[in-house]
């Protein structure tokens, strides 16, 4: 079934009052039109589940048989408009300083099988204070994960400055018990300040 399209001359958009023509039996300029169908789509998004189950079985069908073209052209895009993207994150950042936080504190804890709740659970274990030292970090920052770095295994949270004793002893034993009789010798003979 084709469409007989007559000209229909000048008509005012009863969107904008623009004065308009073409070929189009429509009550708006294209730009209005266009408008109109996105809006109409954004209205059935919101509340027709049926509709949004389709859209999102489309794209992902689309994304997943286009799943290599969409990485390429990402990269492509990416290395094209670097300083553009820099320049956006970091307006957003300035913006969403909250926002970026937390999803910089969950990414570090991912690194190590954690989440923001497993963290507050650790750290109520231990009162709220360092495994080793048993006092809360000198700095106000937040107690750093300490784990194994063979394993990957969480074995507590640490204050920096034990943080840092464990990683410059190679988390080895047999050296900081090495490093506590040489403290304990110095004590003996009174070379050690109280």
């Amino acid at each position: 079934m084709t469409q007989n399209l007559a000209y229909f001359g000048n008509k005012d958009c009863e969107r904008c009052s623009l004065s308009y023509h073409g070929y189009k039996a429509s009550k708006y300029c294209t730009p209005c039109r266009k408008l109109a169908k996105s809006e109409n789509e954004m209205f059935r998004y919101k509340n027709d589940a049926e509709y949004r189950q389709k859209r999102k079985q489309s794209r992902e069908l689309y994304e997943s048989k286009n799943k290599e073209n969409r990485s390429l052209y990402f990269k492509e895009y990416c290395k094209k408009n670097s300083k553009k993207i820099v320049q956006y994150q970091k307006a957003y950042s300035l913006r969403n300083p909250e926002k970026v936080a937390l999803k910089v504190r969950k990414r570090n804890l991912k690194k190590f099988r954690l989440t923001i709740e497993d963290y507050e659970n650790l750290l109520q274990s231990q009162n709220g204070v360092c495994a080793i030292c048993k006092q809360a970090c000198a700095t106000g920052r937040r107690l750093a994960v300490d784990h194994c770095h063979q394993t990957g295994n969480v074995r507590g949270l640490l204050c920096g400055k034990c943080n840092r004793g464990l990683g410059y002893f190679k988390d080895d034993a047999s050296l900081i018990y090495q490093a506590y009789n040489y403290l304990s010798q110095l004590k003996t003979y009174g070379l050690l300040g109280a």
